[in-house]
């Protein structure tokens, strides 16, 4: 039924609700009504829901009144509909009685009470219809028809119920008639028509109370949607859980449901209309709670609280729900608190009136607590609900402590504001904003705000939050935790003074730190102010070991972990000084800040701790040393105190002048120092062990071992000519030991200036010769001795040095001043010239002349010359000049750095440096100049030229003498006279040069250094090596016996033929038989000649190893198959016979007799071809003997008396194979091997032709043979 707006005007009953949605506010867009329906919406705090009440001006309905409501919910929508009250029907008017139901289309409404209501939702819309239940009068007649219009995804909750009527006054099930019709449409499909009609039968036997038996209050609820789908499926689960057994009484309620489309039709009966109640309500309140459970904790509101939470009868629940939410809203969070303590209010009085009435009977306390614990047992919900009770008021606690933070924190951050502007003065700055940003007021970090949120603050453990609050500097904030909740922090107060960074001022949080009571000799305690001063009910022993005892499991089980060591009993008096004295070392060792150990310490003794006066005292040490010391202010190494207390006092010395400077040293020393050493001082008087020298000890140690730049603004402030009361060190005796012991000991190598302003400062005293010099004399010799290195000391200290000269009295001190003067002006000199050398050098070297002599050949080289150009010839005569300086004179001893050197070896090592530096032509001008007289003699120029020009030679890497060391080398040979020694080495360089030409190696693939060229002992296997490392080097023979000649063997025959004997081999091996045989017979020629000119002839040992030479090459060329001049190979081999010692012809005639045979045999070769030409000249030639072998069988050799052929031959094959090697190999053996192939017995028959062959060579007969 639809009608305009103006018609509601002319309908008695009739009103329109119509919700709509504006954002997220759900909003009344028509809320109209008429006489007698009355219209009520509160105010909500859930923007998108609403409520609607819907009353009657009369308090019900009276017959004929008539009620037609329609409602529209729109989309995302959720609307309340709810009664003040049961509905009342009174009866009609009198007279008129319905003998008969009325149909729906009847008009019947003249006669009863007529309510219609309409309902639209859309989709995601939710109607909540939770009206009071209908009580009818008697004799009254009421008809309800109801009609829901659901969209796809919308949600409804329908309660329609119906009481027996005025029970009290006994009326019950007495009216006349009650109709109800439910219908639910969802879209449009019809899901749901729930009809119920009670009428009574005026006709019948039986009456309605009858009828309907003993159940006073019948409800049907209708659930449909998603969100009501959590209410849908706890009832599906609570209804298949129902077992249903055989009952012999009535229950005093009952249930059932059906399922619709999208949810479910539940009719309730129940013998008391509060009991049905509280069964839907019990289902309401799970829609409460599943609503509760799905809000987000930052949607909470107080509101939520009051519409959620307050209507839930739960207890339990109820304060489970409180304690399950920690909330960052500190009012939302208050509200949920009291709601969830409220709650517990109920357990606590029904276990105090168990405990009262135990103990008003009892005065055992142990059956008190006996009797409370059976009551938890038997009520577990109390048992937990005083455990919650618990949390809560601890909560409630932090609530009320966390507040008091923020608005302490506020409360400095504005006052902090405010001395900001104050700070500014009157300043204005007409540019500024006139509401500068909050933000801008930067705070300190102990009024910065809280960086905790609420809900951490409630739910994390105490000491965990005052640990996050220690390391982050919130001290106020730990301050208030300390006063508020001291017992729960107490056991950790000391982990938690040591989260705070050590660099934070102590004063800051001294309330903190512990104190002393010396009443008792323990720590004293302040409780604080806590919130409660008596525990709560539930927090009392009794209470919490009843609970304990019951076994059950509880909601929240106690935190029984716990993180850090507790401290639970109090600190003695030692173990109080004990943690002050960690803590300080903790201060010093982690921020450097002794300040603030100190006001640590400060703060601890005016709380009554002792024995903290020495530990301020070594503080204060300490603080002049980071503060107050030179370069405090970068001072950057780690300081600690335990490091501090195990210093020596050199080392704290060495700590406060580590900064200083040349211009400061004095002042520091007197301002820093000297304080310092006056304590220690006092310190040994007051322990019992006066030391008077220890100031002085301490100070002279320093400066031993101090730099010169420091140590020069001592020396200068000590001076003898100062006012004694003004002088560093009044002593003069103890100045002087000083600077020697300073001096020698030093191991600098060019700080001359400060050395020699330090030898400025010393006393000067005059004194006659006297034995107190030898006594000096001594000192520096057995000083000379102490100083050389040796494997139980490198280097001795200044220190150790003093221990030398502190015997010396004033006499022997000035004269080691006079040798130090001496020595000053010597390291002046080597370090002008590159050659610096620490002043112990000179003592060290005094009567060492190889250590000086070392040291001059270093200097006068001017390898590290740091001035002057040294291709100036003045420049190398003032180097000459300081040198002789240096030297002893007119064979006197003296203590220069050269005094063991004469001026000639000066002037040879001087020599030999420029010789070394290449500048040759400089040398010739100065060695050997053209006007006056000359610095050296010939021979020993010769001799350093030659000396120098192989040093060149052996350090080169490379032969080739046009680069490199190789031609220094060369070219320094050009600076001494020519001789026939310098003439040699000159052709040994050129030799060398000419190797490596050949790319010469002594290991494969390395090049063969000039060096290894000289060690070599056999120069000739150089010559071997050219040849058989270059294939074409044996065309050279010229140059070949140039290089030989070079290499130390001019007029040499022996090498000569060596030589040429090598050249051969090469061309033999290369197959060049014609430079072979070349080669070979003018080494011939050369052996002929050495035979005839040696003064011994064949008896000279150089002629026996050149004809061995000879007659080995001869015969391994004269054998070689391969050469085809026979005529050349005979002729060799001839040679070869007539040169070898007897004991090689056998083998040396093999050869022959084969060559001889082949050539025989090539000759009847060709006279077979020319007697087939001319047959006339063949017959000529048979006549004669035409070959060799014929004639020499016919010829005879007359021989003196010699053994028999037979031995002779024996003898002489046994020689051959004991020393011919080459009589084993090569084509003779290849023959002897031939000759073998089918012989019984080779040996014999060899033997015998040998025999044969050299019988016939010595003249043997033929029967001897």
């Amino acid at each position: 039924m639809d009608l305009a707006a103006d018609d509601v005007d002319n309908i008695a009953g009739f009103g329109r609700i119509s919700l709509a949605l504006h954002g997220c506010q759900a909003i009344f867009s028509e809320l109209s009504y008429r006489y007698p329906l009355k219209l009520l919406s509160p105010r909500v705090s859930e923007p998108s829901v609403a409520i609607a009440y819907v009353l009657t001006y009369g308090g019900g309905l009276v017959s004929g009144d008539r009620i037609d409501l329609h409602v529209k919910v729109a989309s995302g929508a959720a609307l309340l509909l709810l009664t003040q009250g049961s509905t009342k029907v009174f009866k009609h008017r009198a007279g008129v009685r319905l003998a008969k139901a009325a149909s729906d289309t009847e008009d019947m409404f003249g006669l009863s009470t007529v309510q219609k209501l309409n309902v639209d939702v859309q989709k995601d819309g939710l109607l909540l219809l939770l009206p009071d239940p209908v009580t009818c009068f008697s004799d009254a007649a009421y008809n309800q028809i109801q009609a829901f219009h659901l969209e796809e995804g919308a949600s409804a909750a329908l309660l329609d119920w119906v009481t027996s009527g005025r029970m009290s006054r006994g009326e019950e099930w007495q009216f006349s008639r009650y109709y109800s019709v439910n219908e639910v449409w969802l879209g449009k499909k019809r899901i749901a028509r729930d009809v119920l009609l009670l009428e009574e039968d005026y006709g019948g036997r039986r009456a309605l109370k009858d009828r309907i038996g003993i159940y006073s209050c019948y409800a049907t609820l209708i659930l449909c949607g998603p969100k009501v789908r959590t209410v849908v499926d706890s009832l599906y689960a609570s209804y298949h859980e129902i077992s249903i057994y055989q009952l012999t009484t009535h229950a005093e309620l009952i249930w059932s449901m059906s399922g619709i489309e999208g949810g479910c039709v539940v009719r309730i009966a129940g013998k008391e209309t509060e009991g049905v109640k509280k069964w839907i309500r019990g289902r309401i309140d799970a829609e409460l709670c599943a609503r509760w459970t799905a809000l987000d904790d930052n949607d909470l509101t107080e509101e939520h609280i009051e519409q959620l939470l307050y209507p839930l009868q739960d207890d339990l629940w109820t304060a489970a729900a409180c304690i399950d939410r920690v909330l960052d809203d500190v009012d939302v969070q208050r509200a949920l608190l009291d709601l969830g303590i409220q709650r517990t209010d109920s357990a606590i009085r029904r276990a105090q009136e168990v405990l009262l009435s135990h103990t008003s009977s009892s005065a055992n306390s142990n059956d008190s607590e006996r009797r409370l614990t059976t009551y938890f047992s038997t009520h577990v919900a109390d048992a937990q609900l005083c455990q919650m009770r618990t949390v809560l008021l601890n909560r409630r606690d932090r609530l009320r402590s966390y507040e008091e933070i923020k608005e302490r924190l506020l409360t400095q951050r504005i006052s902090h504001g405010f001395e900001n502007d104050a700070a500014e003065g009157w300043e204005d700055d007409p540019w500024a904003d006139a509401d500068p940003d909050e933000s801008s007021l930067e705070p300190s970090p102990s009024t910065a705000p809280l960086p905790l949120p609420l809900s951490v603050f409630l739910s994390e453990d105490m000491t965990l939050i005052s640990l996050a609050l220690a390391s982050q500097m919130k001290l106020e904030a730990l301050l208030i935790i300390r006063n508020r909740h001291f017992g729960e922090i107490f056991p950790y107060r000391f982990e938690i003074i040591d989260r705070i960074p050590s660099f934070v001022d102590p004063s800051t949080y001294r309330d903190l730190l512990p104190a002393h009571d010396m009443q008792i000799g323990m720590e004293r305690i302040d409780k604080g102010n806590p919130w409660r001063v008596e525990d709560d009910f539930s927090e009392t022993n009794i209470v919490k070991s009843a609970l304990s005892e019951t076994g059950l499991p509880f909601l929240i089980a106690p935190d029984k972990n716990q993180i850090y060591s507790s401290g639970l009993e109090l600190l003695s008096s030692d173990e109080v000084q004990t943690w002050y004295k960690n803590k300080v070392e903790a201060v010093v060792s982690s921020t450097g800040m002794v300040d603030m150990a100190l006001s640590l310490v400060q703060h601890g003794a005016s709380q009554g701790v002792v024995g903290l006066d020495e530990l301020g005292e070594d503080l204060s040490l300490l603080s002049r040393l980071v503060y107050d010391s030179p370069g405090s202010e970068k001072f950057i190494e780690p300081v600690n105190m335990s490091k501090w207390l195990s210093l020596e006092p050199h080392d704290v010395i060495l700590q406060y002048l580590a900064h200083s400077i040349p211009e400061t040293i004095v002042s520091d020393i007197r301002r820093l120092v000297m304080p310092y050493l006056f304590v220690l001082e006092s310190r040994c008087e007051r322990a019992g062990n006066p030391d008077p020298e220890l100031l002085k000890r301490l100070l002279y140690d320093y400066i031993l071992h101090a730099h010169h730049d420091t140590v020069v603004p001592i020396f200068e402030s000590s001076k003898p000519t100062l006012v004694a009361s003004q002088r560093f060190i009044s002593d003069d005796e103890d100045l002087a030991r000083l600077a020697l012991a300073c001096l020698y000991g030093s191991s600098s190598l060019d700080d001359w200036a400060n050395m020699s302003r330090i030898f400025e400062c010393l006393p000067a005293w005059s004194f006659e010769a006297d034995d107190d010099d030898d006594e000096a004399d001594t000192t520096v010799a057995s000083l000379g001795a102490f100083l050389a290195p040796s494997t139980s000391r490198l280097i001795a200290s200044p220190s150790d040095l003093l221990v030398f000269f502190k015997p010396l009295p004033a006499r022997s001190l000035s004269h080691a001043l006079d040798i130090l003067d001496v020595h000053l002006e010597s390291g002046e000199i080597l370090a002008r010239w590159g050659v610096p050398v620490p002043l112990r050098w000179f003592l060290q070297s005094t009567y060492d002349e190889a250590q000086q002599r070392a040291w001059a050949m270093k200097m006068a080289r001017q390898v590290n010359a740091p001035s002057g150009d040294l291709d100036s010839e003045d420049i190398w005569l003032s180097l000459l000049e300081d040198m002789l300086k240096l030297t002893r004179h007119d064979e006197k001893f003296t203590h220069t750095a050269f005094g063991a050197l004469s001026g000639d070896d000066i002037r040879q090592i001087f020599f030999r440096g420029i010789l070394s530096t290449g500048k040759f032509t400089i040398a010739k001008h100065v060695i050997l100049p053209r006007q006056g007289e000359r610095l050296l003699d010939t021979d020993v120029i010769e001799r350093l030229c030659l000396d120098c020009s192989r040093e060149f030679y052996d350090n080169a890497s490379s032969g080739k003498f046009n680069s490199g060391d190789m031609k220094l080398a060369y070219d320094c040979l050009g600076v001494a006279p020519q001789s026939p020694a310098v003439e040699k080495e000159r052709k040994f360089i050129e030799a060398t040069s000419r190797i490596s030409s050949f790319n010469l190696t002594s290991r494969p693939g390395v090049p063969i250094l000039p060096i290894e060229i000289r060690l070599t002992k056999d120069k000739l296997s150089l010559v071997a090596g050219v040849l058989s490392s270059n294939e074409s080097a044996y065309k050279h023979v010229e140059v070949i016996l140039e290089l030989a000649h070079k290499l130390g063997f001019q007029n040499d025959v022996l090498a000569e033929v060596k030589t040429l004997a090598m050249i051969a081999d090469a061309a033999l091996q290369a197959e060049d038989f014609l430079r072979a045989f070349e080669a070979s017979e003018r080494m011939v020629n050369a052996v002929l000649k050495l035979r005839q000119t040696a003064p011994l002839g064949a008896d000279n040992p150089q002629v026996r190893e050149a004809v061995d030479v000879c007659w080995v090459a001869c015969f391994q060329l004269g054998r070689q198959s391969e050469a085809k001049d026979t005529a050349r190979k005979m002729s060799l081999l001839g040679r070869a016979l007539e040169l070898c010692p007897s004991d090689k012809i056998v083998d040396i005639l093999t050869s022959w007799r084969k060559l001889e045979t082949e050539d025989i045999v090539r000759r009847q070769e060709r006279n077979s071809v020319r007697q087939s030409r001319n047959e006339n000249g063949a017959k000529q030639a048979r006549g004669r003997t035409s070959t060799l072998s014929s004639r020499l069988q016919g010829l005879h050799v007359p021989s003196p008396a010699l053994p028999s052929a037979s031995a002779l031959a024996s003898h002489t094959f046994s020689r051959v194979a004991a020393s011919l090697p080459f009589s084993m190999h090569g084509n003779s053996s290849g023959e002897r091997n031939h000759s073998q192939e089918g012989s019984p017995d080779v040996q014999s028959q060899a033997r015998h032709a040998l025999q044969r062959g050299i019988g016939w060579l010595i003249g043997a007969e033929e029967d001897e043979l």
